[in-house]
């Protein structure tokens, strides 16, 4: 089952740079609103009060700008975290790692070993719920919108929201 959610980008605008950084600006958007609509298991994390870690590619627009959306950010009663993911191992502890389409063949890498662990997935790759990701941003005109994967999600432990998926709607893969 896929859910789908849009999110209108804005007015029309001239500049190719400007909406595209309006669209980056919407990922951001959702990616940190994701940490919400998700429950980790308990054990994902190491205490209560432990932060929610989003991993990013360190040049990733879409990672520079969730580093700035995210100051001072709760899910929760969890701060949120952005690190920096230059390597496989530097996952271990993050609970949401996004991958922009940019990354294919570093997604492709470092897909496989998350499918099982609580950790949710997110890209705006095309294909990207057939490769086991959990979460899939695409734009359709002007619209950001939003695909999931809960089958694959409950695989890696994580519990998508009742309210993401009865405000989302079905749709299929």
């Amino acid at each position: 089952m896929v859910v789908a959610i849009a999110v209108a980008i804005g007015g029309m605008s001239g500049a190719r740079a400007a909406t595209a950084a309006r669209v980056e600006e919407v990922q951001a958007l959702f990616v940190l609103n994701l940490t919400r609509f998700v429950r980790w298991p308990a054990e994902a994390f190491a205490a209560d009060d432990s932060a929610l870690v989003i991993g990013v590619q360190p040049l990733d627009p879409v990672g520079v700008l969730l580093r700035r959306l995210a100051i001072g950010e709760r899910s929760g009663e969890r701060p949120i975290e952005i690190r920096d993911l230059n390597s496989p191992a530097d996952i271990d502890g993050c609970h949401l790692v996004y991958f922009s389409k940019e990354q294919t063949s570093e997604m492709v890498r470092w897909i496989g070993p998350l499918r099982s662990r609580p950790v949710l997935t997110v890209s705006d790759a095309d294909g990207f719920l057939r490769l086991g990701g959990h979460v899939q941003l695409y734009r359709q005109g002007l619209k950001v919108r939003l695909r999931v994967n809960p089958a694959g999600m409950e695989q890696a432990g994580l519990q998508p929201s009742s309210q993401l998926l009865r405000v989302a709607g079905a749709g299929g893969l």
